[in-house]
């Protein structure tokens, strides 16, 4: 048997880091099109109930305005800050950044409810970023205004090792106003930058966290940016050391 870092690794060497970046469920939930399923196995994801941290600092961002054209995942790391795969904010029409008045974040959305919306100010992408390269598949969203709910807690350095358990959060295509969770899940590999693991997810699912547990607190390890065949794939946050949580546009 194949092991999964070997898988990915194949996949990635053999050209796919473009098609990773665009495709479901790399690719934002939309309007239109049949979503393509991230799930290893059986769909493991359950609703989350809680309220509270580090629940109400997962949101959705959509794309497009309030009302939505495209929707993924986000974490507010700072008041203002939001954590998601950089590949949710690229255009890819235009291979470019979409407008900051079209990008918005909602926390803690449920059903009807949110616990707090604010624009775009200004984005930030790794020194390194380029599009199609799954290892720099990350990016923060500096908002307008602060959300008044707690901040996740980052998780530190060499957060990896193979078979740790994960809790994978998304607000999903097929339960877009529902946070689902994947609590069974563990990593599988470290390939390149990445993780690959067995958290379920789907489209729309894109940009959101994969937490470890760290003496009883809920850690945010890593961002979750898709699917390789039966393994999803996410980028770690410590691959970004210095990721910003600055409230300043620069």
């Amino acid at each position: 048997m194949v092991s999964a870092p070997m898988r990915v690794s194949a996949l990635l060497v053999a050209g796919f880091c473009t098609s990773l970046s665009v495709d479901p469920p790399f690719g934002m939930s939309r309007t239109f099109g049949a979503p393509a399923t991230g799930i290893v196995g059986e769909d493991d994801r359950k609703p989350v109930s809680e309220r509270g941290s580090p629940w109400s600092a997962i949101g959705q961002v959509n794309i497009g305005g309030y009302r939505v054209r495209g929707s993924c995942t986000g974490t507010l790391i700072a008041p203002n800050v939001v954590v998601t795969a950089a590949h949710c904010l690229i255009d890819r029409s235009r291979r470019a950044p979409f407008q900051v008045h079209d990008i918005h974040f909602l926390a803690g959305v449920h059903l009807d409810k949110n616990l707090g919306h604010s624009e775009a100010r200004c984005l930030r992408f790794p020194p390194d970023f380029r599009q199609g390269e799954v290892s720099t598949d990350i990016a923060t969203i500096v908002l307008a205004r602060p959300i008044a709910v707690d901040p996740v807690v980052l998780a530190g350095p060499e957060s990896f090792r193979e078979g740790r358990p994960l809790v994978h959060a998304a607000y999903p295509a097929d339960r877009r106003y529902q946070l689902m969770a994947d609590s069974t899940c563990r990593t599988l590999g470290r390939v390149r930058g990445v993780w690959a693991m067995t958290c379920d997810s789907y489209v729309g699912s894109s940009g959101g966290p994969v937490f470890i547990h760290d003496h009883n607190q809920m850690l945010l390890a890593a961002v979750m940016v898709g699917a390789i065949q039966s393994e999803t794939v996410a980028v770690p946050v410590e691959g970004w050391p210095d990721l910003p949580h600055s409230p300043d546009c620069l």
